[in-house]
């Protein structure tokens, strides 16, 4: 089963479907904090724009990685000492 946030091609690399998954656009959004170069701001960018994974296949694994992607983006990322 084919999620429907993952991009498709066909085997002559036209492409079906252009959507990323949230979860990559999220990771690579925290990835792109500790670069110096000027399409670092796009990623963060993206992650700001990237909807809210609802869809039966990304709403756990996608889910997550985008809370604490937003978490980690806008600084509220902590930990707490118990």
């Amino acid at each position: 089963m084919l999620c429907a946030a993952s991009p498709q091609y066909t085997r002559d690399g036209q492409v079906l479907n252009r959507r990323h998954a949230t979860g990559l656009v999220s990771t690579n959004a925290v990835a792109s904090l500790a670069a110096t170069h000027a399409l670092a701001k796009d990623f963060v960018e993206a992650l700001w724009n990237a909807p809210i994974p609802f869809q039966f296949g990304e709403r756990y694994y996608d889910g997550m990685l985008y809370m604490m992607s937003l978490l980690h983006c806008s600084g509220q990322y902590c930990i707490w000492k118990l």
